[in-house]
């Protein structure tokens, strides 16, 4: 999973571009992938999806305000890493939830044409979701509530959204 601007990666919007060649992609979702030192970051579901609504209240509460979350899920296996030729290593991720941290991984060795192959790939094969700022509110919250974030770990800004929602 990686947060994105879910505008970008909209594939019936990316049709509509007659611009575009048969095989070109926009350049806008190249900006969702930024790198530094040829890697960029991605945070691993388990195979159920049941850490999805806690890795989002992880990754939205490191921010300076709650906002909605776009994102992209995409499932790829070892062999596609390897076709590709980059790599995928664990790495402890920034987040107050010192759990969900442990799903951070490291997508690198990317080159320009590399990353453009794999932005390709996440659009013939990624689904993009929105989770309104209501709901990342609840689940900052929920998490919270459960001990996985503490709330001294929360800027104030993003406490002070969520406190009203806390059954204290």
């Amino acid at each position: 999973m990686r947060k994105i601007r879910k505008t970008r990666w909209d594939k019936e919007l990316i049709k509509q571009e007659k611009w575009l060649g048969p095989e070109e992609i926009p350049s806008d979702p190249l900006g969702d992938l930024t790198t530094t030192n040829n890697q960029f970051s991605i945070w691993e579901l388990n195979e159920s999806k049941s850490n999805l609504d806690r890795l989002i209240a992880a990754i939205a509460s490191n921010g300076d305000h709650v906002a909605n979350f776009d994102f992209v899920i995409f499932s790829i296996d070892h062999r596609t890493i390897e076709e590709m030729g980059i790599e995928l290593s664990r790495s402890i991720g920034k987040c107050p939830d010192k759990e969900i941290a442990n799903f951070h991984r490291d997508m690198g060795k990317f080159s320009g044409s590399k990353l453009v192959n794999f932005v390709k790939w996440i659009l013939e094969n990624g689904e993009t979701e929105r989770y309104q700022v209501k709901k990342v509110s609840k689940l900052i919250a929920n998490s919270i509530q459960n001990g996985f974030i503490k709330k001294d770990d929360l800027k104030d800004s993003i406490y002070v959204k969520v406190r009203p929602l806390l059954n204290n």
